[in-house]
């Protein structure tokens, strides 16, 4: 009886610990989103269809065919929030933390974690690995891949096989709907639980390729019957030119091809150093769980490299299983030296992380007050203009001015755009580097800069570094030329 007694209260203490980190996490999140980093093209781009819809505009992206779950789930979010930055990146964050939580629970069900401490401590250092962070502070979509993963593993706990088989065909019904690059994710799944369990999951992996083959097809008439069809697979096919594509054409290129992530090699060598220390029989469920992690992580890699690419924002991919096998070998191993190297690793990760984001927030901080920009918007922007916006710019624009573009990601749109389109256009907001390309020469006409310009206080860490992934975003420095 005390000993029931004991392990409810370790339970309560436990989930009370959960709840207040999350809780904890998302209010700090949510209050300095505008902070850090700087605006970015994908989380403009993704909310532009749900701004445009709202306004009576249509559901769409000029010039692009960008849709997915997240833009739907956008309208609602934004209709009540409205579409400041802070808001747009708010549903990223809750997306996160609410896949956070099931995570746990899933941990929790399937004791794949044996220590409550462990498995809180799954949660922090999920929190601060620094391509996790990289996921869940820019307002993109990944949430929906943190989701995806959380759903699968609190799936496999629940024990009645027509209960399962149920809810994953419902989950995996969606997942092409939030993006088919999530089909490499699910496929890679199914490739390494037959690889480690053979056909003891087979009723589970057919359900959720059907599931997700109907929701593809769904998906695409959808964009067929609405002529979206042409549009959506020429993005694709942009997507798909990777690292190899890059090789293959003789380009040496891995910017956003493969991982930036500077705390995923911690991550990964001390997932290496538990499996190792945990091969014997009584720390069989700790080795299983590290071993599936270490080949997914492998052929995840594999896979996403080969067919189009394995940017900093796709390691939570990775990093999730990896954590997961970490933490439970951290629960049962007793090789004092392995623990010893495995937590260090760990540490290190989360030091890396941060430290790394900090140094780069804290470098140029003054200039990273989102407000600054949604001033010099006010006072340069006319309500009855039509602006060619700069990314980081481009909330603050969409909801002041009567029509706004921006550039979109792989492709120029003024070549795209007609001639009655160009010449509507008679602001620019935008850095100094695209007026001394060829934006004004393809747009056409006279232009004069007005004098207004917001000029940063201090210098990116990185500057001019546009190899190094996340930490190399271009600050807010914005000028405004006018149409003559």
């Amino acid at each position: 009886m005390q000993d029931n007694a004991r392990a409810l209260r370790a339970e309560n203490s436990e989930t009370w610990s959960a709840l207040l980190f999350l809780l904890s996490f998302w209010l700090f999140n949510v209050l300095t989103a505008t902070c850090y980093p700087f605006g970015h093209q994908d989380e403009a781009m993704f909310a532009t269809p749900a701004i445009h819809y709202l306004r009576g505009e249509g559901f769409h992206i000029p010039f692009s065919e960008m849709v997915s779950l997240y833009c739907f789930l956008l309208v609602p979010w934004i209709k009540f929030f409205g579409h400041s930055l802070r808001s747009v990146r708010a549903l990223e964050i809750t997306c996160v933390t609410a896949a956070f939580f099931i995570l746990w629970s899933a941990v929790l069900r399937l004791r794949l974690v044996e220590k409550p401490i462990a498995r809180v401590l799954m949660l922090l250092l999920l929190s601060t690995e620094f391509g996790v962070i990289v996921a869940y502070r820019t307002g993109r979509y990944d949430g929906m891949g943190f989701l995806i993963l959380a759903s699968t593993l609190w799936a496999m706990s629940i024990t009645s096989t027509s209960s399962r088989i149920i809810f994953l065909f419902v989950l995996y019904l969606f997942v092409p709907w939030a993006g088919l690059q999530y089909l490499p994710l699910q496929f890679t799944i199914a490739l390494v639980t037959i690889l480690l369990f053979q056909l003891r999951y087979w009723k589970d992996i057919a359900i959720s390729f059907v599931a997700s083959g109907i929701g593809a097809l769904a998906f695409l008439a959808c964009l067929w019957f609405s002529g979206r069809l042409p549009g959506y697979m020429k993005l694709v096919h942009v997507q798909q030119r990777g690292f190899i594509s890059n090789l293959f054409h003789g380009r040496f290129d891995h910017h956003n091809a493969i991982p930036a992530d500077y705390s995923l090699l911690f991550v990964f060598v001390a997932a290496i150093v538990l499996l190792a220390a945990c091969r014997q029989p009584e720390f069989r469920r700790a080795y299983l769980t590290l071993r599936y992690a270490v080949i997914f992580t492998l052929c995840l890699a594999i896979v996403l490299i080969s067919s189009s690419k394995f940017p900093t924002y796709y390691t939570y991919m990775v990093t999730i299983p990896l954590l997961i096998g970490i933490c439970s070998g951290l629960s049962v191993c007793k090789n004092r030296r392995s623990l010893i190297a495995a937590a260090t690793l760990c540490a290190l990760s989360s030091i890396v992380g941060v430290g790394t984001h900090l140094i780069a927030y804290s470098v140029d901080r003054q200039d990273r007050n989102y407000g600054q920009v949604v001033q010099f918007v006010d006072q340069t922007i006319r309500p009855d203009d039509v602006v060619f916006s700069d990314e980081a710019s481009y909330l603050a624009v969409v909801g002041r001015a009567r029509q706004a573009s921006m550039p979109i990601a792989d492709w120029d749109i003024v070549p795209l755009m007609s001639d009655e389109q160009r010449k509507s256009v008679n602001v620019l907001l935008v850095r100094q580097l695209w007026v001394k390309t060829k934006l004004i020469r393809e747009l056409g006409g006279e232009w004069k800069a007005t004098g207004q310009e917001l000029v940063p206080t201090g210098h990116i860490l990185l500057d001019g570094k546009t190899n190094l992934g996340f930490l190399s975003i271009p600050d807010n420095h914005l000028m405004v030329y006018r149409r003559q």
